[in-house]
């Protein structure tokens, strides 16, 4: 609970607050010079200075000067209705502001938002910044008054130190309580409080007045339950009462023991209020503090489990010496299983382990193995596997790991997390199935757009490509490339007699006699109708002409159905790129040749030899072509 200064006290004007801090001021101020005990008036406890100091504490900047000048008067009369002088009023009030100021000046300093007294830290800058002003308190007080004694230092500095110790922490825990619009603690609690503070006081009351100081360890028992059972506000009242009811009834005489004018009974009696405020306050910081721990704790849970459910993402912890795993929530959820603590899936021995029966069988044993690796080694692990789950459904998870240390550094275990991916496992799935079928439609739509619909051999632009590129490698590597042109005779006889269905199955079979005779080595293609090129590379032009040869034979020889023609027969062309590599001029040439074969009546083959560049100008001579038929 942490309160800014200015805040605390919802009072606009500084003067409003200066008055409301003087009134309170002196009624404490004028009642603790009525009830004076001890030597040189001087009171047992001085609680006007934590009722200064609280002020001061919750005023913020602009309220501090009008809470400054209410304390400044109310010191003063409170000082002179008691029958001290003017110049001492004045002496003992310049000492008081002093005091209050540099008290809360070290304390912003540290702290610009002062908290409650939740920390040790709180404890111990709050015990120094009263012991240093309490000094130049009681320092200022006793040069300005005149009183050189000793005592007079030490009674005015044990008093008003008690008093900021005291009053204080209660009025900032009462103040912080009420501006926190804390839940009403419920009527049975109170009253329980109210039974135990009365205790406390009746016992306090009794230990005075029956002498029974051996018994002084009940009021700080009940301090002790008090502030176990009701935290800063338990412990604050409770010494406030005990102070209070101890400071008003001891009774201090000249027959007391004194010591360098000190009166022993009444430090005493100041020595045991202070050891009740140094059990107490650091007992609340560390009560506090455990409570917040635990409360962040609580809080950093519930955010974890948050998190995890919502990224499906559970961990969980196996020791060398544990029976069973920790598993977070996630991680039953996500075998599908329900969180039952007395009966946990044992992981102690990963042989065995049942857990891992929750793995799919073709799974199971990998899992196994990569967890005792892990174990046995004490290394770092990752897998991915499937569970199936109680009612069947298969998750894929994800599972990575770290070997475990405890504060001693000592190997103790493995600790992992548990990823469900089965969602992103799925997407992956159906994006690689999308891709495969996006790549085979694009394969497919490739291959058609090569491809010649009738015969499945390459159409004319593939061909013509591939010419192109077999060409340039040939001129690179200084390598032959023949180009063959093959034409089916008389074809158009054979739709105009048997039918378009019989001449496709013509030009079809021709096809894949020309893949058969040539192979894998060269390269077929439809330029269009009834005529097919082939691509040979690495292949002179004796090589070309006897493979054409061939397939004119083999052409010849094929038998063919019933109601389809008795014999087809093709003529061929040959040439071979020249040096220059013309594409154009080969094909001219070969065309030429063929062009040769059919006016030589058919079922024959021609060479043009190695064609060159103006070729194609020069019209067919058969006297320039070879035979070879």
């Amino acid at each position: 609970m942490q309160q800014s200064r200015g805040h605390a006290i919802p009072i606009s004007s500084p003067w409003q607050y200066g008055l409301i801090v003087g009134l309170f001021y002196f009624a404490t101020a004028y009642g603790s010079l009525a009830l004076t005990q001890g030597s040189g008036d001087i009171a047992a406890i001085w609680p006007a200075s934590g009722v200064a100091l609280a002020a001061l504490l919750l005023a913020g900047s602009q309220r501090r000067y009008g809470a400054l000048g209410g304390i400044g008067l109310a010191s003063l009369a409170a000082n002179m209705l008691a029958g001290t002088p003017f110049i001492t009023s004045a002496a003992f009030t310049l000492a008081n502001l002093l005091e209050v100021t540099v008290i809360s000046g070290l304390m912003i300093l540290v702290s610009p938002k002062w908290n409650q007294f939740h920390t040790l830290r709180t404890n111990i800058v709050f015990f120094a910044a009263i012991v240093v002003g309490g000094v130049a308190s009681a320092s200022t007080a006793t040069l300005l008054a005149g009183a050189s004694s000793l005592a007079f230092f030490v009674s005015w500095f044990t008093t008003v130190v008690l008093g900021a110790l005291i009053v204080t922490p209660l009025l900032l825990t009462v103040i912080f309580r009420l501006n926190a619009k804390s839940v009403m603690p419920s009527a049975f609690r109170i009253v329980q409080f109210g039974a135990l503070l009365n205790l406390i006081v009746v016992g306090s009351l009794a230990i005075l007045l029956l002498d029974a100081y051996y018994m002084l360890f009940i009021p700080l028992l009940g301090v002790v339950i008090a502030t176990y059972a009701y935290g800063p506000t338990g412990a604050a009242l409770s010494i406030s009462a005990i102070a209070f009811t101890m400071a008003g009834s001891v009774e201090v005489t000249n027959n007391s023991n004194y010591v360098l004018g000190l009166n022993l009974q009444l430090l005493g009696l100041q020595f045991y209020l202070l050891c009740l405020l140094g059990a107490a306050w650091p007992l609340t910081a560390l009560l506090i503090e455990k409570e917040r721990l635990i409360r962040r704790y609580g809080e950093t849970n519930a955010s974890l489990e948050l998190a995890e459910r919502t990224a499906h993402v559970g961990h969980w912890f196996v020791g060398t010496g544990t029976d069973a795993p920790i598993w977070s929530d996630e991680v039953y959820r996500i075998h599908g299983l329900e969180l039952n603590p007395n009966s946990r899936t044992g992981l102690k021995d990963i042989a065995e382990s049942n857990s891992l029966q929750l793995y799919h069988r073709d799974d199971r044993e990998r899992v196994r193995g990569i967890l005792l690796e892990a174990m046995r080694d004490a290394a770092p692990f990752e897998y991915k596997a499937r569970i199936v789950r109680p009612d069947g459904s298969i998750r894929h998870v994800h599972s990575i790991g770290r070997p475990h240390h405890n504060r001693r550094g000592e190997y103790d275990g493995l600790f992992g997390t548990l990823h469900d991916v089965t969602d992103h496992t799925e997407v992956l799935e159906k994006l690689n199935e999308a891709k495969s079928e996006a790549l085979h439609e694009a394969a497919e739509a490739k291959r058609l757009s090569e491809t010649d619909d009738l015969t499945g051999i390459s159409n004319r632009r593939k061909i013509m490509a591939f010419l192109e590129d077999a060409a340039s490698n040939a001129a690179n590597g200084q390598n032959p490339l023949c180009i063959g042109i093959v034409d089916v005779d008389h074809f158009k006889s054979v739709n105009d007699q048997f039918g378009h269905a019989v001449g496709d199955m013509v030009l079809k079979r021709v096809a894949e006699i020309i893949q058969v005779v040539f192979g894998e080595k060269s390269h077929v293609g439809r330029l269009g109708g009834e005529e097919f090129l082939i691509v040979l590379p690495n292949i002179d032009d004796r090589a070309g002409i006897a493979l054409l040869k061939l397939l004119c034979a083999r052409i010849a020889c094929e038998p063919w159905a019933e109601g389809g023609p008795e014999t087809i027969t093709v003529s061929a062309g040959l040439a071979q790129l020249g040096s220059e590599g013309d594409v154009s001029a080969a094909l001219k040439a070969a065309d030429n040749a063929l062009y040769a074969a059919k006016n030589s009546g058919r079922n024959a083959v021609r060479h043009a030899g190695t064609a060159s560049q103006g070729d194609e100008t020069r019209p067919p001579v058969q006297a320039q072509i070879n035979s070879v038929a």
